[in-house]
């Protein structure tokens, strides 16, 4: 997917084994095009990161942007953050 909004349809909440993907230049931008798909979906649900557990910048850069009710690393979240499992 290449945008975020009403004309892209990977942006909507999808309850379904298809996920949405989309490419960033770098951190930032990935980080940005996140923003805006929990802004657009939603705020209030989850936000998942996975990087390297050394990589504290970028956890604590994600958790300051996300306005997600949760923000998880490094756990399962592509069916809804499994939180009977998880949390």
């Amino acid at each position: 997917a290449e945008e975020v909004g009403e004309s892209e349809p990977f942006s909507f909440e999808k309850l379904s084994p298809v996920l949405g993907f989309y490419r960033a230049s770098d951190f930032d931008a990935a980080l940005e095009t996140s923003r805006r798909l929990v802004a657009f979906g939603g705020s209030g649900h989850t936000s998942v990161l996975y990087t390297d557990p050394s990589s504290r910048d970028r956890i604590t850069k994600f958790h300051d942007v996300m306005t997600a009710g949760r923000i998880l690393i490094n756990m399962p979240a592509s069916q809804g953050a499994i939180g009977d499992v998880f949390n």
